[in-house]
């Protein structure tokens, strides 16, 4: 059995347990269920709408505690099931991918990424003189993965 509520010009069909459920917090809210439906309606759509880097995304999120993480290490912990996506996504989030020539990824957050490019790029920093832990396990991987090079006159180069 389902139910039907009025939505403005909509009408909208809701399985009864739903149905109880949201009724029940309604009034915990002191709200009408029609008026707790469009507001989650509402909440609903302008997480969707919002442009891409206002709300951290679970990729961010994942990438938040180091700031970088090789796709092999998430693939390991199983929050990974189609890594194809899961790099055009990290991509279109405006996270900076490298392919790595053992055939891995290396994901950098943005955030990290411009602090890289304007601490480390450029400078002839041994890894042990880069004073900040992130940046400087950041530029070690890099390095390990053929990514970045020191160029004795330019310093700290892309590949």
């Amino acid at each position: 059995m389902c139910k039907v509520i009025d939505l403005v010009e909509m009408r909208l069909v809701i399985p009864d347990e739903l149905h109880k459920k949201l009724k029940h917090i309604a009034i915990d809210e002191d709200k009408t269920l029609k008026d707790l439906i469009i507001d989650v309606l509402r909440q609903y759509v302008q997480s969707k709408s919002q442009p891409q880097g206002q709300s951290k995304s679970k990729l961010r999120e994942v990438l938040s505690k180091t700031g970088y993480a090789t796709l092999g290490e998430l693939v390991k912990t199983g929050r990974i099931k189609r890594p194809d996506r899961f790099i055009s996504k990290a991509i279109a989030e405006g996270v900076k991918v490298f392919e790595t020539p053992n055939n891995d990824y290396v994901l950098v957050d943005p955030d990290l990424w411009r602090r890289f490019e304007k601490e480390v790029l450029g400078s002839r920093k041994d890894p042990e003189e880069v004073g900040d832990e992130k940046l400087k396990s950041l530029l070690e991987l890099l390095h390990k993965n053929a990514i970045v090079y020191l160029d004795m006159d330019e310093g700290w180069r892309l590949v």
